[in-house]
């Protein structure tokens, strides 16, 4: 019986571990973090695709290169405006989405997967009239703008993939995603748990604004849990192979989610034409250091300054 306590509470302990290093990324908070001054002249607009009602921000001249940056899963606007602050000290039109589910845009009724979200980030590439673009992708950005790529490899003008979520995915991590999709939605749907904490729950994974969550019908954010799970245990390796723009790999060193020493051997070895930079941090360095990371980025794209 001893024997069996022991083991459980091991098996705790590497799952509250996994939790808080794979989940919440609690680690990252540890690392030094970049002042970035906001640029007054971001602008906020939104536009209807497919019933969806989606925000997204621009800075710097229409004319200019476009160049879109998608953020990972939850990532805030608020967040992003240090990163699309950044893109707009260079000579280009900077574009940052908030995803559909997430953010002030509309939750889809059903759920989605990568391919749906780069259908939709086609539809808004040619419903705002950007020709070419440079795609940006953390995380599950990445495995987004990855799959535009391998679908639409002509309507872009090249790819970058910053700690992105675009390798094929060991049994275990697929268990742990599946495991926190299943226990979120009870959580959500549970009579005993207090409607405060399902608020803060639904807030910290889809950053919506607090005052924007429907707690009179939670039911309408169930499809992004399927989502998150569809979106997280896809094997997306091999698609890197219908890549053909010229690509750049970012990626923080002290990556645990998708790490460097593994991950990137694997695309580079699949990708046509790529370009490895790296930054002294973690899974998310573009969000506290963004000076350095967009600024590497941007070195290798050949885009100047303002």
């Amino acid at each position: 019986m001893k024997r069996v306590v022991v083991i459980l509470c091991f098996f705790s302990v590497i799952l509250i571990l996994t939790f808080l290093v794979f989940i919440l990324g609690i680690h990252e908070k540890l690392y030094p973090r970049e002042d970035v001054a906001i640029n007054s002249g971001i602008r906020d607009s939104q536009f209807e695709i497919g019933g969806l009602n989606v925000h997204y921000q621009t800075l710097g001249d229409p004319s200019n290169v476009p160049v879109i940056f998608i953020h990972g899963w939850g990532g805030s606007y608020a967040t992003r405006d240090n990163i699309l602050s950044e893109i707009g000290r260079y000579s280009v039109y900077g574009i940052v989405l908030e995803l559909p589910g997430m953010d002030r845009s509309s939750i889809p009724i059903i759920s989605w997967t990568n391919e749906d979200y780069a259908d939709f980030l086609h539809q808004f590439v040619s419903r705002v009239g950007l020709e070419k673009p440079v795609l940006i992708g953390q995380s599950f950005g990445g495995g987004i703008v990855a799959t535009y790529a391998a679908k639409y490899p002509n309507d872009l003008r090249s790819l970058v993939l910053v700690d992105a979520n675009t390798s094929n995915k060991p049994p275990l991590v697929k268990f742990i995603v599946n495991l926190f999709g299943d226990i979120f939605s009870k959580l959500l749907f549970s009579s005993t748990i207090p409607l405060s904490w399902k608020k803060a729950a639904v807030s910290w994974m889809l950053i919506i604004p607090p005052e924007l969550i429907d707690t009179r019908n939670l039911s309408i954010y169930k499809p992004m849990v399927q989502t998150f799970k569809n979106t997280h245990t896809e094997d997306q390796l091999e698609k890197l192979a219908r890549v053909r723009v010229p690509t750049v790999l970012s990626w923080g060193i002290l990556d645990l989610k998708t790490p460097l020493f593994w991950q990137v051997k694997q695309m580079q070895n699949l990708l046509d034409s790529s370009i490895l930079v790296t930054t002294l941090g973690g899974h998310t360095v573009i969000y506290s250091k963004p000076k350095t990371v967009v600024g590497s980025i941007m070195r290798e794209l050949s885009l100047e300054q303002n």
